[in-house]
């Protein structure tokens, strides 16, 4: 190796850089070479005085890294301190909530609930219908004998009341079949935004507290408000309302028939929950008697409503409306015949009709005579319907005429 090259790899061989093959030439050059290996004496010495004066710069101070180290441990500390604060703050606030159940406080309760209802709300609108389910409150099946269940004689023998397993399943599957549906049909790929969620307490008629919670979906030009009521384990009673955007720009009132034009199949379908699962009252089929409750959500035909009566005032008109339907009703009343509100009994699954039945009762009372007229109402998302050939009297005593009358009535808002 000449000379020349050797010193060009002095530095590198110093600093322990080179290969094996080429540090042994450069070795055997330097054995050789008394100038060349002087040089590289020389790198050595300078080498080793950098050493010595970056490790005495470094202990020129030698708390200097634990000062440093102490002072991010502070930090550290302060941040710790605060967050943990900021913990218990919120843990206080959520458990205050919890106990007074004020609806203008969060809670724990409040706040699980939050996320679960937002869980199932993306499930539903990502089309993932199955998971939306999970989340979703049926009525569970009772240990009970069905053949005492009233069967009304117009559905199906293969008819399966929604409080048995089979019914429960078969309901549940009916609705997530039409959900998935229209979700394909009215949602699948067209504009979708989660617009808002609330979570409150609120009262029921007895005054007891509970959590609700709301959320509207925009889908175009179309609002779907869900609301959640917790029924415990993360499943929840749903109601549903469907409405067009309102147009801020007009201040004209939209008409029932118009605005019903706007909903979709979807948003029926939705809709169409509220009745599938309207609640247990296992307690009215079974104890014999009949119970009153003011819930008759039958539709009426589109010609029943009508303008009864226009009355001007110095400020302002007001409107009583009617119809043929209350008419009849009140010209029972005035016979001397009083009736309670239909009360709802139980859900069928017609597998042969694939449709839904839910069976009702009623009592009329003549004078001292009553009887129970029980019927079923078709439910479909389109229109809830009285089938007027599963209509039966249990008379016990009133006179014809007046049963009759009555169902006029039903036969009326039949189909």
């Amino acid at each position: 190796m000449k000379c020349n090259v050797a010193r060009d790899l002095l530095a590198s061989y110093c600093d322990g850089l080179l290969e094996e093959e080429t540090k042994r030439e450069v070795e055997a050059h330097l054995t050789e070479c008394e100038e060349c290996r002087k040089l590289k004496e020389s790198y050595t010495a300078e080498l080793s005085a950098e050493r010595t004066i970056l490790e005495e710069k470094e202990n020129i101070n030698p708390f200097k890294k634990l000062k440093r180290k102490i002072k991010r441990i502070k930090v550290r500390a302060v941040i710790a301190v605060i967050t943990a604060s900021l913990l218990v703050i919120c843990a206080g606030v959520l458990t205050v909530g919890e106990i007074i159940k004020y609806e203008e406080f969060p809670s724990w309760s409040g706040v699980i609930q939050t996320i679960e209802v937002r869980s199932a709300i993306h499930h539903l609108m990502k089309g993932d219908i199955d998971g939306f389910f999970e989340y979703v409150y049926m009525t569970e099946p009772l240990e009970k004998n069905f053949d005492h269940v009233y069967r009304p004689e117009g559905i199906s023998e293969n008819s399966l009341p929604s409080v048995s397993l089979d019914g429960k399943e078969q309901i549940e599957n009916y609705m997530k079949d039409l959900l998935k549906s229209s979700y394909d049909k009215d949602i699948k790929g067209n504009y979708c935004e989660e617009s808002y969620f609330s979570t409150g307490y609120t009262d029921d008629v007895s005054g007891m507290k509970y959590l609700y919670s709301s959320a509207i979906v925009r889908v175009d030009d179309l609002d779907i408000e869900f609301t959640f009521i917790s029924k415990g384990n993360s499943k929840f009673d749903t109601y549903c309302e469907v409405y067009p955007v309102e147009d801020d720009e007009s201040d004209s009132e939209i008409s029932d028939e118009v605005e019903n034009s706007y909903i979709n199949d979807f948003g029926k379908a939705c809709d169409f929950l509220d009745y599938v699962n309207p609640g247990n009252y296992m307690d009215t089929m079974f104890n014999g008697s009949t119970r009153v409750r003011l819930y008759f959500e039958i539709d009426r035909p589109k010609e029943d409503r009508y303008l009864a009566e226009h009355i001007v005032t110095e400020n302002s008109e007001s409107r009583r409306y009617g119809s043929k339907y209350s008419d009849m009703c009140d010209s029972l009343e005035e016979k001397g015949v009083s009736f309670s509100t239909c009360d709802s009994c139980q859900i069928w699954f017609d597998p042969d009709g694939e449709c839904l039945a839910q069976t009702m009762s009623t009592m009329i009372r003549y004078g001292d005579s009553e009887a129970v007229v029980r019927f079923t109402v078709a439910l479909t998302p389109e229109r809830r319907y009285i089938r007027t050939d599963t209509i039966e009297v249990i008379n016990g005593g009133i006179p014809e005429d007046i049963i009759n009358d009555y169902l006029e009535i039903l036969y009326y808002l039949g189909d």
